[in-house]
């Protein structure tokens, strides 16, 4: 499924701490400068990888937006492709070969996937 080749491109430990991380990566760019359990953990668990916990925070943000834009995309030709279903199996006279027959087709969106990668 479309889907899992678009979660492939982001780790799920990536993907499970975006409940975590969007707040405190939020709260930092936004200029707070108390402590932020995980993201300064994984900041100080990066190495030389990232300039500053800013930089980080912005990773984080950027990799999440990405992964919302690509899996929207997604959802939106799923939802095509529902209705499309819907009206020709409403159609009169349709068969179940035609049915089974209709294309699913997914088109990624040019550029985001490449943007992508673990924070």
């Amino acid at each position: 499924d479309i889907m899992s080749k678009i979660k492939a491109a982001y780790p799920n430990d990536e993907c499970e701490g975006w409940p975590f991380k969007l707040p405190e990566a939020e709260a930092i760019l936004a200029g707070a400068t108390g402590s932020m359990p995980y993201i300064d953990a994984e900041f100080a668990g990066s190495g030389t990888l990232y300039a500053s916990r800013e930089d980080l925070a912005r990773k984080v943000l950027e990799n999440n937006s990405t992964f919302k834009a690509v899996s929207g995309f997604i959802n939106g030709q799923q939802t095509a492709m529902y209705h499309k279903l819907e009206d020709l199996a409403a159609t009169k006279g349709v068969t179940a070969k035609t049915i089974l027959g209709m294309p699913v087709e997914y088109v990624l969106p040019e550029g985001l996937l490449t943007q992508g990668g673990e924070s």
